[in-house]
């Protein structure tokens, strides 16, 4: 009987703890919304805004309770305002504005008489604190769509892209205008050479600044055509500011858009002058023979598939160019190439892209600067695990287009570009950022921890809860819809957008059990912002580029299945004197010559050992006449432990010179058993550790 009163006691007890917490809840929120009237009352009649939760709002937009606007619109929006209004291109417009005849700036500006063979006076632009501002006036004739240009020369920096800012009559005319891109231009720095084990070796990439002009574009080639600007008659002003990265200019250009046909236009216009096809011609450019890039990281690349050319037969080829490397989105490279005739020309490219997503790869391309026509824009390449070598087409006819070229010499240029998918993308981020706002407004109603015990009315509550939740399911089916639809078949880049609708719709049926899913909201929101960047990465990797006479017959893309056996006999052969594990050249520390050899071991991965053996061979060898061996381990063998290889390795006597990309906590386990020499008993430690950050000896010391 004690016993049950006890328990009787702590339940009333328990009872009077919820009463009370339930009482205190109450009150709090009766504060609240006392508070919110009150402040409603006070505030001027103009700035009052009601808080309300059940209000609809479009895709991707911010309410206006919350206080924050996009301070401008997306160049979409603009572009379909153009087209709503009837927006015309301006016609016979081009204004060249000398770089030094600017209005007037804040910056760290000086002015040059002339610059690699351009003469000036050219405005050099200097990084400064990445603050400054150079604006220039201009009178527009007429009123219409126009687009801006520069021709830049990219100055001494960091290796990066020049980025400016563009504002027109004070603001920015839409979100993009924040970050314009301007490429600097590389090539390899030597010719491939091989080394004592017969294979490639990467030449590193110099830059080679030249004199460019660009037209205004979007950085993240979401758009098929450089930015379009609706300008009235009269006088504007057109400022860009810094970000990084110092450059020269030599103009500042505004013209009219310049008219880009279509092939069935193209075509038509040059054979009205008579031009004829070329017979008997076929020329090969090697992918991997590259003249320009934009990007030191995109390079020549190395493919062990018997389909390319030269094969690399159990050996390290560069072979190739792109691949991995040459997957973001507004990256480019040039070939050039000579035609012996004037006439028409068919291109193939030989390629591969067989990554994830199964979506075609897009590529605009561009010949001597210009793209010929309007197909040419963004080019489809479609998912492949196999070698292909495709012709440009005409998908609707199944004709190879026709390229009209003059004897001599030639540039092409591929650029990645985002193609159809960009529709695509910027729906998903307008649903993210929709989620984002519909999580914080469970939030306001709900609190970030709503207790889990708690019964919630969402139809009454928040009653424009679920049917917001049923059209962002909507429109990603739609969107997974256009995926299939551009890819020819289901891509594996849709499932994602399905299973993240099927969550949505899972949610608007039950819209009661929302406050206790928010973490798994902030996850779908998540999700979906990786899923757009990955869709706008598509890795491409090209064998050669063909140019023929149009009755050529184009040879296969793939190899046949004899080749892949020879391959496959080839590597079992070579397994037996190749060893795997070291990267480069293998010196012998007893060949008289020599001199001083280091064995090193790097617990890192094939791509990580090579770019450390090209800078042991390029700067540490020749600056201090020491050779090096480099051997690729697991990188869980150097970790702390009883099976750690580099403590068993030194209790046979056998420990290497170095060991590099060890587990932080080895040398503590090393430097406990006295098992290392310090360092800082060494005359020069002191010089020595100056290469360091002042932190990084820290744990070691």
């Amino acid at each position: 009987m004690r016993v049950f009163l006890q328990h009787i006691q702590l339940i009333s007890v328990g009872l009077k703890r919820a009463m009370t917490k339930l009482v205190v809840s109450r009150l709090v929120m009766a504060f609240l919304v006392v508070f919110l009237l009150c402040t409603q009352v006070t505030l001027p009649a103009a700035s009052r805004q009601p808080l309300a939760l059940n209000q609809p709002v479009p895709l991707g937009a911010y309410p206006p309770q919350w206080g924050y606007q996009n301070p401008e619109p997306y160049y979409s929006a603009v572009l379909a305002d153009y087209q709503a209004r009837g927006y015309a291109p301006a016609e016979n417009v081009w204004i060249d504005l000398p770089g030094t005849a600017y209005a007037q700036a804040e910056a760290d500006l000086k002015t040059v008489a002339n610059l690699d063979g351009i003469s000036g006076p050219i405005l050099v632009w200097e990084e400064g604190e990445g603050t400054g501002w150079v604006e220039w006036t201009v009178t527009v004739p007429k009123t219409g769509l126009y687009n801006l240009g520069i021709e830049y020369y990219p100055m001494t920096g960091k290796r990066a892209s020049i980025q400016r800012d563009l504002q027109i009559d004070g603001r920015y005319p839409f979100i993009e205008a924040r970050r314009l891109a301007f490429d600097r231009s590389w090539e390899d720095a030597h010719p491939v050479e091989r080394d004592n084990q017969g294979n490639d070796i990467r030449p590193s990439q110099i830059e080679v600044p030249r004199w460019r002009f660009q037209i205004f574009e979007d950085a993240q080639a979401m758009y098929r055509a450089p930015y379009l600007f609706y300008l009235e008659a009269g006088m504007h002003t057109i400022r860009m500011g810094v970000i990084r990265e110092p450059i020269a200019i030599a103009r500042l250009s505004l013209f009219s858009p310049p008219a880009v046909p279509t092939y069935a236009e193209y075509r038509l216009a040059n054979q009205q002058r008579g031009s004829q096809p070329t017979q008997g011609v076929m020329v090969v450019v090697e992918g991997e023979n590259a003249e320009y890039k934009s990007t030191p990281t995109l390079t020549r690349n190395y493919s062990p598939n018997p389909a390319a050319y030269p094969p690399a037969e159990g050996n390290f080829r560069l072979n190739v160019f792109g691949g991995w490397r040459w997957r973001r989105a507004s990256e480019w490279a040039t070939w050039r190439f000579i035609v012996p005739e004037d006439g028409w020309y068919k291109i193939g490219v030989k390629r591969w892209h067989g990554d994830w997503s199964k979506m075609p790869a897009f590529r605009s391309i561009k010949i001597d600067g210009q793209v010929l026509f309007d197909e040419m824009r963004d080019v489809g390449f479609p998912y492949n695990w196999y070698w292909q070598l495709d012709t440009l087409s005409d998908p609707k006819m199944n004709e190879p287009y026709l390229f009209y070229l003059t004897a001599g010499e030639h540039v092409i240029e591929m650029r990645s570009v985002v193609g159809p998918a960009a529709e695509t993308v910027r729906v998903v981020d307008g649903i993210s950022r929709s989620l984002s706002e519909l999580g914080r407004q469970v939030v306001l109603l709900t609190g970030s921890e709503p207790d889990p015990q708690m019964e919630w009315d969402m139809e009454k509550e928040f009653p424009d809860l679920a049917p917001r939740l049923w059209e962002m399911a909507r429109q990603l089916d739609l969107e997974a819809a256009r995926l299939t639809e551009i890819a020819g078949a289901k891509p594996t880049s849709a499932d994602t957008l399905l299973e993240v609708a099927a969550q949505l719709r899972n949610m608007a049926k039950k819209p009661n059990t929302v406050p206790n899913r928010l973490l798994q909201m902030s996850e779908t929101q998540s999700i979906l912002g990786y899923w757009t960047l990955e869709l706008q990465e598509s890795e491409f990797e090209v064998d050669s580029i063909l140019i023929a006479s149009p009755e050529m017959k184009m040879p296969p893309g793939n190899a046949g299945m004899l080749a892949h056996w020879r391959l496959t006999l080839l590597n079992f052969l070579a397994s037996f004197r190749k060893e795997y594990t070291v990267v480069g050249n293998v010196y012998d520390p007893n060949k008289p010559g020599e001199g001083v050899v280091l064995e090193v071991w790097m617990a890192r991965g094939i791509e990580w050992g090579r770019i450390m053996k090209e800078l042991i061979e390029e700067t540490f060898t020749p600056q201090t006449g020491i050779r090096v061996n480099l051997h690729l381990v697991p990188p869980g063998s150097l970790s702390a432990g009883d099976m750690s290889v580099l403590l068993l390795a030194a209790t046979a006597g056998k420990a290497p010179d170095v060991a590099s990309a060890v587990n932080p906590n080895l040398p503590v386990e090393f430097a406990i058993r006295n098992a290392l020499v310090p360092l800082s008993q060494f005359a020069d430690y002191s010089q020595l550790a100056t290469r360091f950050r002042p932190g990084a000896l820290i744990p070691y010391t």
